[in-house]
């Protein structure tokens, strides 16, 4: 623990000595007026004397001194605090066996470990980082084993960490300015209030002043006695009612000084209040920064510290090294794994990005095992003004070698690079305009005597690319929309998407309304040319249309229902010959979940429908309807599963008949087991298959978890084969 060096916090203790000896003066001459009131005490009777000496002979101003002491001093470490700090993280590791693999790359029993590990560290109290690492490791001659680290600024943890050091610099400059002697002066002159009521409304000095003041208004009526005399008796009243009537002054006195005291008071108390609620708030917002910077302003907060803390506050937008994917525009870099370094700023209508790296994908090498990869690099730089998600106007420059074909056509790597201008234009609060247009400088791949250098020539609208784009979002009606168009000349080159050299012409449409009180919800699109995966090529003369509907029902204590239908078509020109594909999907799904007894129950049904043929799709569940549907009910100790499958196409008849149960333990730890029976075609012989799961929680070590499955797929020669999985997977959590 670091030693303590006690200093002393001279830049208020003028103020404050100050602030003390104004309330300690106007406490001594209210206690010298009440010693002057004690003066008159040798001429009222004890009743009287008793009473007041019980309420303020034993004056309070040494308790008063008590609870008004001068502020704290501040204590500050000696050492400062590590360089470094770990803030807690996880490391997983997982095994996964497989005995076939039935994609189109045929491989059997492949094995695959898998690590991935989050580390989160802050560095010299003041820059939190987010390591990331991940690794895998197989004996499969098709997919290839990589590594990646990944140290990013943890932008969440750092806007948090600049949060609450504003929040505590602001609360220590409001304690800085705020009266520490008036709440107690306050409640002091409070209770000395109370205590001049007290004896006022005494019953006995109420009966002595009415006495009095009779006697003074009516001296004929006094009656004298043996040893009274009527002079003593009108000197006596007369005294007493001076006494009384300096006593009510006193406390009005004291009366108008606290409602002074409580005008200040609660103008403190609203300052902080307000402040309160403003440090309460997001402060990540902009609306909510500039609200809480002309708060301080105006209550006097403000100084060189607080200015400097407000102008990097949410700066920096992102920071990583390593393996990363930078989203620049869609023109630019976008969508591109690369090894190297991402960062952004946007801050005061500056923005900043840069990129730069080893690109760390080839055309179809995203798989293979057995390709060395392609010296391919980008770097690139965005620049211009404005905010990145309100109006904004930017300038990018990119550069960089890429692979434009795959491995083994002859030419690996081209020089390309390119700008861009865009521009987003916020029409209202919920509407924003965005438009872009790059100028790319890639070799004329399409010339006759082969490619060329790669040059800028803004007059060659091949090497043009230009998209124009609209988000709308209608609160009355609560629609959202969404339109795009993108235009890419035959020889641009960006480092975005992998394509051969065609022009292309690309648009979309997205509409999402919601009914009935949200419960209900539609969404339609239509998109045309929009090959955004990288793995898919283009086609030269090719048009491609998808389309996409759906609607879903969202109500508590009702079944969830969804509808999506997404019928889609291409058609290609080969040789004046006109080719069409079709490819249509129908889902469906309705789930449940409602209180059996004591059991918590669970219902789904699902039926999907793929509308193609096998020239359509690699895959065997061509032109196929599929029927799922599962019943689960949760115990306390057990959950009872019961599943049904039923896949046909024509060619086939798959059925599946799944039972099991899982077990719950202590410290959430559960034993599952099931089985399985596959019938294919109606054959007489039903292929069983079972398996089985686990997972612990050890204490002050991790959690395990164990999947062991025997099952049965159908294979290209429509049998059922037998396929084993294994997955074992330790997840250890540090804090």
């Amino acid at each position: 623990m670091p030693v303590q060096l006690v200093v002393a916090q001279s830049d208020t203790s003028d103020v404050v000595k100050k602030r003390y000896k104004s309330y300690s003066d106007l406490l001594n001459s209210i206690t010298q007026l009440e010693y002057a009131d004690t003066a008159m005490l040798s001429y009222i009777d004890s009743i009287a004397v008793k009473k007041y000496k019980e309420a303020f002979v034993n004056s309070d101003s040494t308790i008063l001194k008590e609870m008004i002491s001068l502020p704290s001093i501040l204590k500050i470490p000696l050492f400062g605090k590590p360089l470094f700090s770990f803030n807690g993280g996880y490391i997983n590791y997982q095994w996964n066996f497989r005995s076939g693999i039935d994609t189109p790359f045929v491989e059997k029993n492949i094995s695959q470990h898998l690590i991935t590990g989050t580390a989160s560290v802050t560095v010299a109290n003041a820059i939190p980082l987010r390591v990331t690492y991940f690794e895998r490791q197989s004996n499969s001659t098709v997919f290839r084993d990589f590594r990646d680290v990944r140290v990013e600024l943890d932008v969440a943890g750092f806007q948090k960490l600049k949060e609450k050091r504003l929040k505590e610099y602001l609360l220590n400059k409001y304690d800085q300015t705020k009266d520490p002697f008036l709440r107690p002066f306050k409640e002091q002159v409070g209770n000395r209030i109370s205590r001049y009521k007290s004896w006022l409304n005494y019953s006995g000095i109420r009966k002595k002043i009415i006495d009095s003041r009779e006697v003074l208004s009516s001296p004929d009526l006094i009656i004298e006695k043996p040893g009274v005399n009527k002079d003593s008796i009108l000197q006596a009243a007369q005294k007493f009612v001076t006494f009384y009537e300096s006593v009510a002054k006193n406390m009005s006195r004291h009366q108008k000084i606290y409602d002074s005291l409580n005008l200040l008071y609660k103008a403190q108390e609203r300052k902080y209040a307000d402040l309160k609620a403003l440090l309460q708030s997001n402060l990540n917002a902009p609306e909510a920064l500039e609200k809480l910077s002309r708060y301080a302003t105006e209550t006097k907060l403000t100084d060189q510290g607080f200015d400097k803390m407000v102008s990097s506050f949410s700066a920096v937008k992102t920071l990583a090294v390593g393996k990363t994917m930078p989203n620049l525009s869609s023109l630019t870099v976008k969508n591109t794994n690369i090894r190297g370094v991402d960062f952004e700023y946007n801050k005061n209508n500056i923005y900043l990005a840069l990129v730069a790296g080893r690109v760390d994908l080839r055309v179809r090498d995203f798989v293979y095992n057995n390709q060395r990869g392609a010296p391919q690099y980008v770097y690139a730089i965005k620049a211009g003004y404005g905010n990145k998600h309100g109006n904004n106007l930017l300038l990018s420059y990119f550069a960089g070698k890429k692979q434009l074909f795959a491995t083994g056509s002859g030419m690996q790597v081209q020089q390309i690079k390119g700008v861009s201008l865009s521009s987003q234009l916020k029409i209202t609060r919920t509407t924003k305009l965005m438009a872009e247009i790059a100028q790319s400088a890639s070799p004329d791949l399409v010339a006759v005597s082969g490619a060329s250098k790669a040059e800028f020539n803004f007059k060659d609208n091949k090497n043009l690319a230009y998209s124009i784009g609209l988000v709308s979002f209608i609160p009355s009606t609560r629609t959202r929309l969404e339109a795009q168009f993108q235009h890419q000349g035959v020889n641009f080159q960006n480092f975005t998407n992998y394509r051969p050299n065609a022009a292309s012409d690309n648009w979309s449409v997205k509409a999402e309304q919601y009914v009935w009180k949200r419960h209900v919800k539609f969404v339609a699109g239509f998109r045309k040319n929009d090959f955004v995966n990288s793995y898919v090529l283009q086609r030269y003369n090719a048009n491609t249309i998808y389309k996409h509907v759906s609607g879903s029902f969202q109500k508590r204590g009702w079944p969830s229902i969804s509808v999506s239908y997404m019928p889609s078509s291409q058609f290609a020109i080969v040789d004046s010959l006109v080719y069409e594909h079709q490819y249509q999907v129908l889902t469906s799904s309705i789930n449940h979940q409602y209180q059996l007894g004591t059991a918590v129950s669970n219902s789904t049904f699902s039926y999907n429908r793929f509308y193609n043929d096998a020239a359509d799709s690699g895959f065997l569940y061509f032109n196929s309807k599929n029927i799922y549907l599962n019943q689960s009910v949760r115990f306390s100790f057990y959950t009872a599963n019961l599943s049904v499958i039923h896949s046909d196409n024509g060619n086939y008849v798959l059925n599946v008949l799944d039972g099991g149960l899982l077990f719950h333990t202590k410290r959430q730890n559960t034993i599952g087991f099931g089985v399985k029976t596959n019938s294919l075609n109606k054959e007489a012989l039903v292929k069983i298959g079972y398996y089985g799961s686990a997972r612990f929680t050890i204490s002050k070590i991790g959690e395990l978890s164990i999947w062991a499955e025997k099952s049965y797929l159908p294979t290209m020669h429509s049998r059922l084969g037998k396929n084993e999985f294994y997955t074992v997977s330790f997840t250890r959590y540090f804090n």
